[in-house]
């Protein structure tokens, strides 16, 4: 049984709406004041303080559930694979990884990972596919067992921190997204000329520009508040993260262009959906733990 959804891989028809996001010639403008999304954006931030200012881990926990669990239903729908059976599988696979980042259960976390590819094996049995199209059943298996992948590696790394009561981590790599995302939106929509990639129209080089400046600069200071780095190392860390949250952005804009949307969901006005806000994070603190976890064992 399928689920009914807005969103599907290219048709015909999502040929022509992905035409209302041709890129344009950009010029010279002044940014906007956009009322819902600073208001939308300050309530976040605020939600995002206060779970992170709560000494015990469950409720950036819940609050990181919650958003996953909306975010793989965005996703699914956007990659055109929601059917029940799949959907159920995902969430649950998600769920088990972010509990058992809570409870530092790591069998549990790779147990998790198996779900999505037992349960893409019933389509084997359960539907008559011919050699023709056992190429399409391979590459929709690669985007589907990634559901969990996707949004269950950030996420759960998040709780994971938490509950070892780290939370500088955190705020080092969310200054370096969030605030990157700020300043390459207001340099952007002021000098931007130079587009930087078809997949993102309103993206500019001078937009990213600004962004890895500002982004890198405010991730130094985290680090020093935090002292988790001295300042040259912070400011490196820091730019380097925001390239990697640059990137995941770019990520879930290839995404939506090939579903033929402009935003994965609605439920946070003026930013789009959950993946909308959170799809740099989504490499950003993968990448921090890796590089940092590496210069942990030299």
């Amino acid at each position: 049984m399928k689920m009914k959804t807005k969103n599907r891989p290219v048709s015909e028809e999502g040929t022509k709406r992905l035409s209302s996001f041709t890129p344009r010639p950009t010029s010279l403008k002044t940014p906007s004041f956009d009322s819902t999304r600073v208001l939308t954006g300050l309530i976040l931030l605020a939600m995002v303080l206060v779970v992170l200012s709560v000494p015990h881990p469950l409720p950036l926990t819940l609050v990181v559930w919650a958003l996953g669990m909306v975010g793989i239903w965005e996703y699914l729908n956007l990659i055109g694979l929601a059917s029940w059976i799949r959907m159920g599988t995902a969430l649950l696979s998600f769920s088990l990884i972010i509990f058992g980042c809570y409870l530092k259960d790591f069998p549990v976390i790779l147990g998790a990972l198996s779900l999505p590819f037992l349960c893409f094996t019933r389509s084997l049995f359960i539907f008559d596919k011919g050699p023709e199209e056992w190429p399409e059943i391979r590459n929709s298996l690669g985007l589907f067992v990634m559901a969990p992948l996707y949004l269950g590696l950030a996420l759960g790394l998040a709780v994971l921190y938490k509950s070892r009561g780290e939370i500088w981590p955190l705020i080092f790599v969310a200054s370096a997204v969030w605030a990157g995302d700020t300043g390459a939106y207001y340099v952007g929509k002021t000098i931007g000329k130079h587009l930087l990639h078809p997949l993102s129209p309103e993206k500019t080089w001078e937009g990213t520009l600004g962004g890895l400046i500002t982004g890198a600069t405010i991730a130094m200071a985290a680090g020093l508040l935090g002292r988790l780095f001295p300042w040259w190392e912070g400011l490196i860390l820091g730019a380097l993260v925001n390239i990697s949250g640059q990137l995941g952005d770019l990520l879930e804009s290839l995404l939506k262009r090939v579903a033929g949307v402009k935003d994965s969901g609605t439920l946070f006005p003026g930013h789009g959906g959950v993946l909308d806000r959170v799809d740099s994070f989504l490499l950003a603190l993968p990448f921090y733990a890796l590089i940092t976890g590496l210069i942990s064992l030299i």
